[in-house]
């Protein structure tokens, strides 16, 4: 499964396989406490049970075509 998500001011956008699922408001102060967040609550309370892979951050929000592009790209 490729899930893709884009913070950009207070919006949130959430991509599964290319195809967007969530496109919401959000207010999140960008802090996490020193607390890690991919694959869990802050409060580290949840936790995917199973493996991530190919985790990449960028410093913008892509476009959804650029999304679907690097899902094309990247599935098998």
């Amino acid at each position: 499964m490729f899930v893709a998500a884009t913070i950009e001011s207070d919006r949130l956008k959430l991509y599964k396989n290319g195809s967007n699922i969530i496109d919401s408001n959000i207010t999140w102060n960008g802090k996490t406490n020193g607390t890690p967040i991919i694959g869990t609550y802050e409060d580290g309370g949840y936790h995917i049970d199973g493996k991530q892979d190919d985790i990449r951050l960028y410093n913008r929000a892509f476009t959804q075509s650029e999304i679907q592009n690097i899902y094309d790209a990247t599935r098998p």
